[in-house]
């Protein structure tokens, strides 16, 4: 990839990094929880909306399931960070899968003792989200210190291709489930795709991950002081800040929109509510071309431009969605989506693990996180009434013209269309031969002419590429 080799590096090379990420034993452990827990929320996502809305008919009742899902991110996001950067990782990732596959398991027991009751998935909503909140910065936190920098990119690549078809695959198998097994078995399902993903992390083996050392020699800050460090750091960087910003006003504009996919499947597409799945599984697909390209394509060099491009493409493709309300014309629009999400996701991930301090990266994941989602449920509210009151298209329309404004308030902001990296250049552990494309053990001896071969002197692995 792009960022993962220098310019200049041959095939080879970059085939033999490759290799390295493939022989890395802490890294498959890891990408199998994440596949896992991202494949349970993807089902956990259509069973939950699909059982409350089928049960309510109330796009509000949609929209209070969105706000209890936004809750936790804003409610505990911040002391998360903290937790992140001084807890080991890994503990964080085998706990959480565990908690996750447990309120799974509650869904089918409370529907059996008391039936269908809506605050009771509120409450189970929450803890889920409460509990994914947790994994998703300690996964993408404990990242670089399993993989070498040079497979980074390769890293994050992989990861967010295969948890993209993990959640199409959690998404699409939804209806299916539910036609061959009933809520029940589904939910039961759901459950123990979860608990296969806290089983799997532990067979990660990486040093304990998040000890905070304080210049003057104290290992252990409060929370504020941990929280003041981690704002300072994201004050003196503005292209971070404004990044952040950004991200305001992109969560709000998808929260009026996005959750109420599954109304506007009904009500506006005209289709069974089952097929609301393959709309999402459609998104999930055009991620995973994103994030597979991302590498290759050099997007963290470009990261500014790309961003703005991926705001205004989705104002456009939400306005298709808004006025060309026919279904196949809705599944190519959110695969469209899902490839400039797939692409600038991955390498936001990949740009941020570079560049912010490994001490600070958890607290910096879970500020971007909590603020860019703390309009969420204000944007979920909204796209409520207005699917209740105008109607679905309405709240799409306005998402449409609310992301192409964002897209051109980003492009004057000078430091965020500038924010990029470019990877130094430094020694990466390839094998000489592998550059050259030859085995030492395959040079000939001599020519056919009798002139000898100068034989290579024993060299080390390290050279430049």
């Amino acid at each position: 990839m792009a960022s993962s080799v220098r310019p200049g590096a041959s095939t080879e090379a970059e085939a033999w990094l490759r290799r390295k990420l493939v022989s890395n034993r802490n890294y498959w452990p890891y990408w199998a929880g994440n596949v896992a827990s991202w494949g349970g929320l993807g089902l956990a996502d259509v069973l939950l909306l699909f059982l409350v809305y089928t049960d309510t008919g109330s796009a509000l009742a949609v929209a209070y399931v969105g706000i209890a899902a936004s809750i936790p991110v804003v409610a505990i996001g911040l002391p998360v960070g903290v937790l992140v950067d001084r807890v080991d990782r890994r503990a964080l990732l085998i706990i959480t899968g565990f908690l996750q596959a447990g309120i799974l398991a509650i869904v089918p027991i409370s529907l059996a003792l008391v039936g269908f009751q809506l605050d009771v998935v509120l409450a189970l909503v929450f803890l889920l989200e409460t509990a994914t909140a947790i994994f998703r910065p300690s996964a993408t936190s404990i990242l670089p210190s399993l993989v070498s920098s040079a497979t980074l990119d390769d890293a994050n690549g992989l990861l967010q291709a295969s948890t993209a078809v993990a959640s199409t695959v959690g998404a699409a198998a939804a209806p299916i489930l539910l036609a061959a097994g009933g809520v029940y078995a589904s939910f039961a399902f759901c459950g123990v795709v979860f608990l296969l993903s806290g089983f799997v992390m532990t067979r990660i083996h990486s040093p304990v991950t998040g000890a905070l050392t304080h210049p003057s020699g104290r290992s252990r800050l409060s929370v504020l002081s941990d929280l003041r460090a981690a704002f300072q750091y994201l004050f003196a960087h503005r292209a971070l800040l404004e990044l952040t910003l950004v991200s305001v006003a992109l969560g709000f504009f998808l929260a009026l929109s996005t959750p109420f996919l599954v109304v506007y499947t009904v009500q506006v597409l005209a289709v069974p509510a089952a097929a609301f799945g393959y709309l999402v599984a459609g998104f999930s697909g055009g991620f995973l071309i994103g994030s597979v390209s991302m590498g290759r394509l050099g997007i963290v060099r470009r990261f500014g431009w790309t961003l703005i491009a991926t705001l205004c493409t989705g104002g456009a493709l939400y306005g298709i969605l808004a006025l060309v309300p026919m279904f196949d014309v809705a599944g190519v629009a959110l695969v469209t989506l899902g490839l400039m999400f797939g692409l600038i996701t991955t390498a936001f991930f990949s740009l941020v693990q570079r560049i912010v301090p490994a001490g600070l990266l958890g607290r910096y994941l879970s500020i971007d996180e909590t603020i860019g989602l703390a309009m969420t449920p204000v944007g979920i509210l909204a796209g409520g009434l207005l699917t209740d009151f105008y109607g679905v298209r309405l709240a799409f329309g306005v998402a449409a013209v609310g992301l192409a404004a964002t897209g051109v308030i980003a492009y004057f902001l000078q430091d965020l269309r500038a924010l990029h990296f470019d990877a130094p250049p430094e020694p990466i552990a390839v094998p000489r031969t592998a550059l050259l494309g030859t085995r030492a053990d395959e040079l000939p001896a001599e020519l056919p002419t009798g002139e000898t071969v100068p034989q290579p002197p024993p060299v080390r692995d390290e050279v430049w590429p």
